[in-house]
């Protein structure tokens, strides 16, 4: 008995430090959704003049949650043009959007109620349109690197804590942006017909005529080259 107690104490012990650990280590991560389907995309494969609607969305926030945000989103005004931009007016009751600089949109947030914590948090939304060909990075950034000498705190938590840190130099890529793919079922258009697109495939209607064009294209790893 004295035995099971000493292991069940133990095992306590390690859970609520692994727990208290990778709470800490936890950091927040942010993710594009290109086609406002729920689903997260880190790439983007337009033809000239297509457009989409992209929400930009933050995840592993801690409590108390988040009261206010901002951020910088960087992109190449020679291949991208941003037709819309605005702060998502739900989670954020104060906010502002400056598109005033070429190849950047500067977001902030701000609430008056309690904090936002956890996954799938949407920040904002902007509308994307492809000018030229070629690849290029959406890339989001600490808003002290556009802001000299101003340090402003913008990920800021209901207990004071400040994220900004979680930001690494540089930024976070959010999305490479680069031309079509040249495989018809690469329908993910990640340069790829694998079993994401498989399951793309299996979706649509009974086709027998799309099988082999299908089987032909299906393991290239090659479509962006």
């Amino acid at each position: 008995m004295i035995m099971m107690k000493k292991t069940f104490y133990l095992c306590l012990g390690l859970f609520l430090l692994l727990g208290s650990a990778g709470e800490a280590g936890a950091q927040m991560v942010f993710h594009l959704d290109f086609w406002q389907d729920g689903s997260y995309e880190d790439t983007w494969t337009p033809q000239i003049g297509e457009e989409a609607v992209v929400g930009i969305y933050v995840s592993n926030v801690p409590p108390p949650g988040l009261i206010t945000m901002g951020f910088v989103l960087e992109y190449d005004f020679l291949k991208i043009q941003v037709l819309t931009a605005s702060v998502y007016d739900v989670n954020w009751s104060a906010r502002g959007v400056d598109q005033s600089r070429e190849g950047l949109v500067d977001f902030t947030g701000f609430r008056v109620i309690s904090g936002l914590s956890g996954d799938d948090i949407l920040l904002g939304t902007v509308t994307l349109r492809c000018l030229a060909q070629g690849e290029s990075e959406l890339r989001l950034q600490d808003r002290a690197v556009w802001e000299p000498p101003l340090d402003p705190e913008d990920f800021v938590l209901q207990d004071g804590r400040v994220l900004d840190g979680e930001i690494p130099q540089g930024g976070v890529l959010l999305a490479l942006v680069g031309p079509p793919s040249s495989c018809d079922w690469d329908r993910d258009g990640d340069g790829d017909v694998d079993g994401v697109d498989l399951a793309y495939f299996a979706q649509g209607p009974p086709d027998t005529a799309d099988v082999g064009p299908f089987g032909l294209e299906f393991g290239r790893n090659d479509c962006l080259e």
